[in-house]
C-alpha cells in the first residue's frame, strides 16, 4: 500500500504522527524502525527523479547529488538499527524506486506542494519527548513523520496493549462499529469509561441501522462526481470518467440513469426497491470466496448496464472494501490502465495488472485499497484458466451452502437416541 493520501496531509500540515504498538518486550514496531523510514526514502527519490526530469537543473536523482540540491534522499533509521542492515537497505532502494510511477501512482499533488523531504522520528513512552524534540518543528530541513510508539512496559501506565492482528482483522472484535458510527456517537462512546462499552457499541449500531432515513440522499451520476459529506456521513465517489462509483452509507432514492451494485449483507430488495444486483457479501476472512461466487454475475451485469449508458455503483450499507474490491474486478476485465472502456473485454491478466488498478482506484477513493484476502481471491479468479475445475475448497463450499439450504439448521437427535451402548459393544475410537 502506498498511503499516498498522507503526502497531501504531510504537504499542507508540515508533518504528522503515526501511532502503532508491538508485543511486550519491544519499544518501537518494525513499522516504525523499518517500513516507515523506507517508505520516506522511496518517496524523496522518486520525488527527486521526477523533478529532476521537469526541470533538470532543480534536482538530481542520486542520492549524492540530491543531497547537494538540499533534497536529502538517504535512508534515515532510528540509532538502534545496525549501520550494516541501513547500508543493506540502501542498496535495495533503486528497483522500488523505479517500479513507483510505472505502478499507476500518481505523485503530481507531492512533487508539486511537497517543500522539504521526509524523515522520521521516533518516540514512546515513559520518555517526556522524543530525541532532539526541536523547539520549532516548522524549522527542521526535513518533514517530520513522528512514529509515536503505545506499546505497554510495566512502567508504562498510560500505554495500550498489543492485540496481534488487530489492525488488519477489525472486522472480528469491532462489532459493526464504522468510522461513521463512532464520529456519530464519539461522545456517548467515550465519556462513560470502559464499563459497558460494549452495550454502548451495539446500541450505537442498532440506532444507526435502524434510521436509514436519517442518512439518505439522493443519489444521481451529478452525486457521483464528487464526495458527498453531509449529516449522513455517507460517501459516494466517482471513479474518474469511467461511470462507476462506488458509495457506502445509507441508500437513498435513485435516479433512472443509475444501476445499483449492492453487496451489503442485507438483500437489496429488502431495504430499497431500486433498479439493481444484490450480492450479499459478508464481511470477514470465515469464507475466502465470498468475492469468486458471485463476480460472474457482476460482470456481466456491469458489462450490460455500461454499454447502455448507465453509471455503476459499487454500493455497500457498511463496509467499502467489498465494494471497492467488486469495482477493481470491472476496471480490470473492461478497461484500461487509463481508465478507457476496452473495445470487448479483457482475456488476459497478471498481478500487477489488478495491482495498478487498485492504485488507479486510490486515486480517487484514498485508503480505499482491499485488504490482501480480497486481493487474492482477486487474483485466483482472473489467473486461474477457465477450463480448469473449480478448487474443491471452492467446491465443498458451495456444496456446504446447498446442504444448509435444504436441511435448515443442524438438529441433535432425540436424548432417547443419544444412550450409550452397553458395556460389552463399546470399542475404542
Amino acid at each position: 500500500r502506498l498511503n499516498l493520501h498522507l503526502l497531501e496531509v504531510l504537504a499542507r500540515d508540515g508533518g504528522a504522527l503515526v501511532v502503532d504498538s508491538t508485543r511486550k518486550g519491544k519499544r518501537f514496531p518494525d513499522s516504525f524502525s523499518r517500513t516507515i523510514p523506507i517508505w520516506c526514502a522511496v518517496i524523496n527519490r522518486a520525488i527527486s527523479r521526477l523533478r529532476q526530469s521537469q526541470e533538470p537543473s532543480s534536482c538530481a536523482s542520486s542520492p549524492a547529488s540530491a543531497a547537494a540540491s538540499g533534497w536529502d534522499c538517504e535512508v534515515h533509521m532510528p540509532p538502534w538499527v545496525p549501520h550494516t542492515e541501513v547500508a543493506q537497505v540502501s542498496a535495495l532502494l533503486d528497483p522500488f524506486v523505479e517500479e513507483l510511477p510505472s505502478s499507476g501512482a500518481d505523485l503530481s499533488l507531492p512533487v508539486a506542494s511537497l517543500r522539504k523531504p521526509l524523515r522520521a522520528l521516533w518516540f514512546a513512552p515513559p520518555h517526556a519527548s522524543w530525541a532532539d524534540d526541536p523547539d520549532e518543528y516548522q524549522s527542521l530541513e526535513f518533514t517530520p513523520v513522528v512514529c509515536v510508539s503505545t506499546s505497554r512496559s510495566d512502567a508504562d501506565a498510560l500505554a495500550s496493549w498489543y492485540v496481534p492482528g488487530a489492525g488488519d482483522d477489525h472486522e472480528s472484535w469491532s462489532r459493526g462499529l464504522t468510522p461513521e458510527i463512532f464520529w456519530a456517537n464519539e461522545a456517548t462512546l467515550l465519556e462513560p469509561g470502559h464499563v459497558g462499552i460494549e452495550q454502548r457499541i451495539d446500541d450505537a449500531v442498532a440506532r444507526w441501522k435502524a434510521n436509514p432515513a436519517e442518512r439518505r440522499q439522493r443519489m444521481t451520476p451529478e452525486h457521483a462526481a464528487h464526495s458527498v459529506a453531509g449529516p449522513s456521513l455517507r460517501l459516494l465517489k466517482s471513479i474518474g470518467d469511467t461511470h462507476l462509483a462506488v458509495g457506502t452509507g445509507a441508500l437513498g432514492e435513485v435516479a433512472d440513469d443509475v444501476f445499483v451494485i449492492d453487496c451489503s449483507c442485507e438483500p437489496l430488495s429488502e431495504r430499497h426497491p431500486t433498479r439493481g444486483l444484490s450480492v450479499p457479501i459478508e464481511v470477514g476472512k470465515s469464507d475466502k470466496f465470498k468475492l469468486t461466487r458471485p463476480l460472474p454475475a457482476v460482470l456481466a451485469a456491469a458489462d450490460e448496464q455500461l454499454s447502455a449508458g448507465r453509471t455503476v455503483v459499487l454500493f455497500s450499507e457498511g463496509e467499502l472494501p467489498c465494494a471497492v474490491a467488486l469495482c477493481i474486478a470491472i476496471l480490470v476485465k473492461f478497461f484500461d490502465s487509463n481508465g478507457v472502456r476496452l473495445p470487448s473485454p479483457r482475456s488476459k491478466f497478471s498481478k500487477d495488472l489488478i495491482r495498478s488498478t487498485a492504485l488507479f482506484v486510490e486515486r480517487f477513493l484514498p485508503q480505499s485499497h482491499p485488504p490482501r484476502v480480497l486481493m487474492n481471491e482477486l487474483n485466483r479468479f482472473f489467473m486461474t484458466p477457465a477450463n480448469l475445475p473449480p478448487p474443491k475448497a471452492l467446491v465443498r463450499s458451495l456444496e456446504k451452502r446447498d446442504r444448509r439450504a435444504a436441511t435448515g439448521p443442524l438438529r441433535l437427535p432425540p436424548e432417547e437416541t443419544l444412550q450409550p451402548a452397553p458395556d460389552a459393544e463399546r470399542t475404542h475410537p
